[in-house]
């Protein structure tokens, strides 16, 4: 499924497929199914679908009716792994890879990035380096971490 919500693009053929569950027995009307999707630029989002009477219907005005239907619902990080913690709970989830998802090491590895700022932010940057004497990158990396920590 692909969608575009608030202009940015949710697509399952491309987003990574983290992990998925469903709740009822396929043939109770409640059924559903949700899986967690990660973009390559890092955003959350679950896919779900389900039967007439799960939280997926889709109402049908002509027929004055609920159907089956699907629908994407865009995380942010912590209701990510809110809601990976709940399969954990249940005893469905990986810790594994709930702690390479939602607890990341430290690590001296370095990775590219890609990104598009303003001229002005790019302009700050630059400054920031030259007056601080340190690399566009690590002011980056400063400015991210310390939002992470605090």
């Amino acid at each position: 499924m692909k969608k575009r919500i608030h202009g940015l693009e949710y697509n399952t053929d491309t987003a990574k497929e983290i992990i998925g569950t469903s709740w009822y027995g396929v043939s109770d009307n409640r059924y559903y199914e949700e899986t967690l999707y990660r973009k390559r630029t890092g955003e959350f989002f679950i896919y779900g679908t389900g039967n007439a009477g799960s939280k997926y219907a889709e109402w049908l005005p002509d027929y004055q009716s609920y159907t089956s239907g699907e629908a994407i619902k865009p995380l942010t990080f912590n209701e990510a792994k809110e809601w990976y913690t709940e399969l954990l709970n249940d005893g469905s989830g990986d810790e594994k890879e709930y702690r390479e998802l939602f607890e990341p090491k430290d690590s001296p590895e370095k990775v590219s990035l890609t990104l598009s700022v303003s001229k002005r932010a790019k302009k700050g940057l630059l400054d920031l380096a030259t007056k601080q004497g340190k690399s566009q990158s690590e002011i980056v990396e400063r400015l991210i971490l310390s939002e992470i920590n605090s």
